[in-house]
């Protein structure tokens, strides 16, 4: 048997055996998650649901007891003016929490970034146009922000 017929007639079998080396792996592969992978992977659940966050920050940790509670009011209508020229629409109902400081610098960067994908600058200058509750209109400049309280709002200056 020449070089060519040797070829020809390994062809037939060279298919015959990828067939049967991928049915050995696939089994192979089923045997070693049902015998081995399930005992070596944790897969404890640990989604105990503690009353407290832990926030940490320059290798320290503060415990944290977050209680979430709705305020018994909110915006009607919210816009961010940068720069006396772009205007992006403010949702902010989601946070009327009691106590949540809302509408300071690093809260209007973190909004526009994660809503409208635009980053707010040191330099940048931002005004807010908001209407409340009882259809008056407030004006939140780029020092100041509102502190939510149960019943009403306070607008301070960021820095208090």
């Amino acid at each position: 048997m020449d070089y060519k017929e040797y070829l020809l007639d390994l062809v037939p079998n060279w298919q015959n055996v990828a067939l049967h080396g991928v049915r050995f792996y696939t089994w192979v592969t089923m045997m070693w998650h049902r015998y081995f992978a399930s005992n070596w992977i944790d897969v404890s659940d640990d989604s105990d649901d503690y009353p407290f966050a832990i926030v940490e920050k320059d290798g320290l940790c503060q415990v944290y007891y977050p209680k979430i509670e709705a305020t018994e009011y909110a915006f009607i209508s919210g816009v961010v003016r940068v720069n006396d020229r772009d205007e992006y629409d403010l949702a902010l109902r989601p946070f009327f929490v009691l106590g949540n400081r809302i509408l300071d610098r690093d809260f209007v960067r973190w909004y526009l970034k994660i809503n409208n994908r635009v980053d707010l600058r040191e330099s940048d200058n931002y005004e807010v146009y908001l209407m409340d509750h009882n259809c008056e209109q407030v004006n939140v400049m780029s020092d100041e922000c509102i502190k939510l309280n149960k019943d009403n709002y306070l607008k301070i200056k960021s820095d208090e």
